[in-house]
């Protein structure tokens, strides 16, 4: 009985196949999530504080200043959730694609 990898050495090469996809797997989700992550609304308001502005120079006196707040949609976190539901989906598809080949060789 010879050797696996000497009787179908082919299959040596395989893993580097289901590595590859991982690797794109992982660079999607990361990719998704960001823009998913990203995703809401920017809200910017006025900034009215009372300054003592003697002594400055009187381009800054007139000075003001905008706050931003950044208010995420809660749809976005049942999309993470689903995406991230996928992606373990995907992982799982690729791993038993993988124990099916190497199964029926």
């Amino acid at each position: 009985m010879l050797p696996l990898f000497v009787a179908l050495p082919t299959l040596v090469f395989f893993p580097v196949l289901s590595l590859c996809l991982t690797m794109v797997v992982a660079a999607w989700w990361s990719l998704v999530q960001a823009f998913l992550v990203s995703a809401g609304r920017l809200t910017v308001g006025d900034l009215t504080v009372d300054v003592n502005t003697s002594g400055l120079p009187s381009s800054i006196s007139g000075a003001t200043a905008k706050i931003a707040q950044y208010e995420s949609e809660d749809a976005g976190k049942y999309l993470m959730l689903i995406h991230l539901f996928g992606t373990f989906w995907t992982l799982s598809l690729i791993e038993g694609i993988g124990l099916t080949v190497i199964a029926t060789r």
